[in-house]
């Protein structure tokens, strides 16, 4: 029986992140109400400027017991994609793993799950998070990962046992993320993906099939303790080696970084597509390109190998050089 009902509240949970016409109206709004969230998920979030005051932050707690997670996630509407209106299969899934995980978060575990979305993007904004950080600034609609920490610590209260997570907006959690995060000592570290079936949005198989899933080496899910200063420049998320670029300088902080490989079973992707290696608007790697290029020490691939790069991945590795370039100096 406990099993059941535990099926029940997670699949009312999708239901209210997928709002599609399969968990839509009558039906939805009853499971909704028997479930006894109905109030939580269905209130606006918090939307903040940039300029913040005292009041607009969450308060801190005095309680040493309490550990308080601050999830920033960026999410985007696509209105290509009518089926899993305002946003994309993959996004609904993430939302519902977040809005899942939460619920079974341990009671002295807060989590805060924040969005990052662009100003404009009014259909985005509608998702039940507890806050909503304005976006301003992009490339190719691609937003800045410093733009949104800077909103993040911003919004955040000081409180020096919080913890920071940043994932990618197609990376789902398992219903015992939050608490497994909380038991990890490190001050920093990386959890890798599983990769299930792309065909799959139910999360009980998605997490019956998350032991199987197959292992991916990529830095999309990032854990650090608040105090910890990681700078960005004009890196963008999106396309690589922006999620190499951000493990190499927590490595470098020096509180101890690690890389938890897929066999955390943490967090999981739907297929293994990688969309930012597609085929059109390649740039033609030439000896000036591959120069710029070599600059950026956390690049994940063999340079000698490549004949053609996204314009995207070309940009982002160019910013990643400036980066690390700009940090060596402040060293000197």
């Amino acid at each position: 029986m406990e099993l059941i009902q535990r099926r029940w509240r997670d699949r009312t949970i999708l239901c209210v992140a997928l709002a599609i016409g399969v968990c839509g109206g009558w039906h939805s709004h009853l499971m909704l109400r028997e479930s006894g969230i109905a109030e939580s998920v269905q209130q606006r979030p918090q939307v903040v400027d940039h300029v913040m005051t005292q009041n607009d932050r969450p308060s801190a707690t005095s309680d040493n017991t309490t550990i308080h997670i601050y999830h920033l996630i960026n999410l985007y509407s696509v209105p290509s994609d009518p089926t899993y209106h305002p946003f994309n299969k993959a996004q609904n899934v993430t939302i519902a793993s977040m809005l899942r995980a939460k619920q079974h978060a341990h009671r002295h575990i807060v989590v805060h799950l924040v969005a990052a979305i662009f100003v404009n993007d009014t259909a985005a904004s509608n998702v039940a998070f507890d806050a909503i950080l304005p976006l301003h600034k992009s490339y190719h609609k691609l937003p800045f990962l410093q733009e949104m920490f800077d909103a993040l610590r911003q919004y955040m209260p000081q409180d020096p046992t919080a913890l920071i997570v940043f994932t990618n907006s197609d990376i789902g959690l398992y219903r015992d993320f939050y608490n497994i995060i909380a038991d990890i000592p490190h001050a920093s570290f990386t959890i890798n993906r599983r990769i299930v079936p792309a065909k799959l949005t139910d999360l009980d198989q998605i997490e019956e099939r998350i032991p199987q899933g197959g292992y991916h080496p990529g830095k999309d899910c990032f854990v650090m303790r608040q105090h910890i200063d990681v700078q960005f420049g004009d890196l963008f998320v999106g396309h690589p080696p922006w999620g190499f670029a951000i493990d190499l300088q927590l490595h470098r902080a020096g509180h101890g970084h690690v890389n938890l490989n897929s066999g955390t079973n943490a967090t999981f992707h739907l297929g293994d597509d990688a969309g930012w290696k597609r085929k059109t608007n390649l740039i033609d790697i030439h000896s000036k390109e591959r120069e710029a290029m070599r600059d950026c020490a956390s690049i994940p691939w063999k340079l000698e190998k490549m004949r053609s790069i996204t314009q995207e991945g070309y940009q982002n590795t160019i910013n990643c050089a400036k980066l690390f370039r700009s940090l060596d100096r402040d060293k000197q």
